[in-house]
């Protein structure tokens, strides 16, 4: 199934009550993953807004897609920690991926992807920040944040744009350096939720929001992803 829109859109979603609806959904320009308890409603939202197609799976048996799946419009990474009855539902659906082996198997919480770079919690070892690089072709970095590691919660990355958390507002500069990013923004999710992947899935067609955003974050979130023409 292939749905085509050109026409931004944003919309509020939860999952099942939850507003942290980036913990629960993965998305690129071409697909995006859900859990297998999706309701219709939200699957027919994010085909409307997304405009892309819905491939229902877990991973590890969990509904956490958004913590666990990684990567861009090329390559998904997943940790080793997926099912491989999971794996088979990607290759049915001729999802291009790559298992990542690693103690830190929440990958979706802990590495960032830019266009050019893959910004990587300090604590992943040799071995997988060379896979990293080998299956990605990109620049690997990482930095110490006063002691937060988790970058892939804390940074929302669309093309050269990102959204960053209030925790890192001071890292302003250096993230944009690292992702070689265009603009970077700061706002907060779901009423004051410094996380803000958690409450967020994009890509280049429209946004998903969690439903507790207020509508100055809703403002400043359009804005940092250039949903809204006032920069």
């Amino acid at each position: 199934m292939e749905i085509i829109d050109n026409e931004p859109k944003i919309d509020l979603a939860s999952f099942l009550g939850d507003p942290n609806i980036g913990l629960y959904i993965f998305a690129t320009d071409s697909y995006a993953i859900a859990p297998i308890n999706l309701h219709d409603s939200l699957l027919h939202k994010i085909e409307k807004v997304l405009s892309v197609p819905v491939i229902k799976t877990n991973i590890a048996g969990t509904s956490l897609l958004g913590a666990l799946l990684t990567g861009d419009n090329n390559s998904l990474l997943v940790p080793d920690i997926a099912f491989d009855t999971e794996l088979e539902t990607l290759r049915k659906n001729k999802i291009p991926f790559e298992v990542i082996h690693t103690e830190l198997t929440a990958l979706g919480n802990n590495v960032v992807s830019s266009d050019t770079s893959l910004l990587v919690n300090p604590d992943y070892d040799v071995k997988a920040r060379s896979k990293f690089r080998e299956i990605t072709g990109k620049r690997i970095v990482s930095a110490d944040f006063d002691e937060l590691k988790t970058f892939g919660s804390l940074i929302k990355v669309r093309g050269d744009r990102a959204l960053i958390s209030p925790l890192l507002e001071n890292k302003k500069e250096q993230i944009k350096d690292l992702l070689n990013l265009r603009k970077v923004f700061v706002s907060n999710v779901n009423f004051g939720n410094p996380f803000v992947s958690s409450g967020l899935v994009v890509n280049k067609n429209g946004m998903l929001i969690g439903e507790k955003t207020t509508g100055f974050e809703s403002m400043q979130i359009e804005q940092a992803f250039g949903f809204t023409k006032y920069e």
